[in-house]
């Protein structure tokens, strides 16, 4: 497991000057398998509290079944009372909120499945101090940093028990609760994706409990608003490219190119002649072609879109076959295996903003 340097801190810095204004929605990741309602509230504030808190305390992972460390405790506790997930009753003073330790036990046995938390080190979480009556929040530590959204997008039942969700995080400023489909792109950063193990719990106050975790590494260019637009007009498309990976190796206009700094990644652009009496020969004689060069791959097919995609490890392929112009497209995507979640959020988002111009002119 690597360790994430202060990415949160990052992150913030990221978006310190970022104003929300007027700007187009942001796009995310399509939803797929889910064995659960992923729109669930009382899901999305659980995952919200702990993933959130692990991001402030840069905690990337929670081993399945382990007892959570104090560092995340504290900042669950904080975020989930901060934020109103929590049921907090106490009576707040001088603009600070004692919990009794006992109290807190009992919140964070509705966030985690397994118990036993012990505050027994130095306080690290900002605004939390820690005296023999208790703990003790000044929720004005917290307005600097960034909140964190979950976007859930695929869950998976394990035995009837046990649920694996995948989510994508986003850091974005203002009223906490904002989900990722009313932010303007300009407004938001997608931060990292998240594997999250729960138990489900039907007595609990979220419907589930976390049984653990593990976040990745933070994305790389997961801040939409600065993507490029890329324009071929001699081929007449154009798309959307993170930029601040990807640079131009070769704008050959039939074959154009832009490769990492590192040269681990490479998306590729063609344009190829389209031949067959109809549209309908020519996107199935592809298709048929495109499956047999692609057996390994998983090959997905979307007709109404005049496009199919195949999906390996470190490798997305887009083919678009437009009807009535002059070109078919491929976009290929390679990239590390061990970015996988990114790299294929990002082919979605370069998926949904290519564009071919027109009719033929032929």
């Amino acid at each position: 497991m690597k360790t994430r340097n202060a990415a949160a801190l990052i992150l913030a810095l990221c978006l310190i000057f970022c104003q929300v204004s007027p700007a187009a929605a942001a796009p995310m990741r399509d939803v797929q398998q889910a064995d659960v309602l992923l729109q669930d509230a009382g899901l999305t504030s659980l995952l919200e509290t702990v993933l959130g808190g692990a991001v402030l305390q840069n905690v990337n992972a929670l081993e399945a079944g382990a007892v959570p460390g104090q560092a995340l405790a504290e900042s669950a506790l904080a975020l989930g009372i901060a934020h109103l997930a929590l049921p907090y009753t106490e009576e707040v003073w001088q603009g600070q909120s004692p919990l009794s330790l006992t109290s807190a036990a009992a919140m964070l046995d509705m966030l985690f499945t397994t118990g036993g938390i012990t505050f027994a080190q130095e306080i690290t979480c900002p605004g939390v101090t820690k005296s023999d009556a208790g703990l003790t929040f000044d929720f004005s530590a917290l307005e600097s940093i960034p909140n964190v959204g979950v976007y859930a997008y695929a869950a998976q039942d394990q035995d009837g028990e046990a649920v694996i969700v995948l989510c994508d995080l986003y850091t974005y400023f203002g009223d906490f609760g904002s989900s990722a489909e009313l932010l303007p792109e300009d407004a938001m950063t997608w931060l990292c994706n998240a594997r999250v193990s729960l138990r489900r719990a039907p007595e609990a106050g979220f419907g589930y409990t976390v049984n653990g975790f593990e976040l990745s590494d933070p994305y790389m260019d997961g801040q939409l608003s600065t993507w490029e637009q890329i324009e071929n007009t001699e081929f007449e498309y154009s798309l959307n490219l993170p930029a601040a990976i990807l640079g131009l190796a070769d704008e050959t206009p039939r074959c154009m190119v832009w490769q990492s700094a590192e040269g681990d990644a490479t998306l590729t652009v063609e344009a190829f002649d389209q031949t067959g009496e109809t549209w309908e020969s020519a996107f199935n004689s592809a298709l048929d072609e495109f499956r047999q060069q692609h057996q390994s791959e998983t090959v997905t097919e979307e007709m109404d879109f005049a496009r199919f995609t195949a999906v390996g490890d470190g490798l997305y392929i887009l083919c678009v076959v437009p009807a009535e112009m002059n070109w078919s497209y491929r976009i290929t995507l390679e990239f590390p295996p061990e970015r996988q979640a990114e790299y294929m959020l990002y082919a979605e988002f370069i998926r949904n903003s290519f564009q071919p111009w027109g009719a033929s002119n032929g």
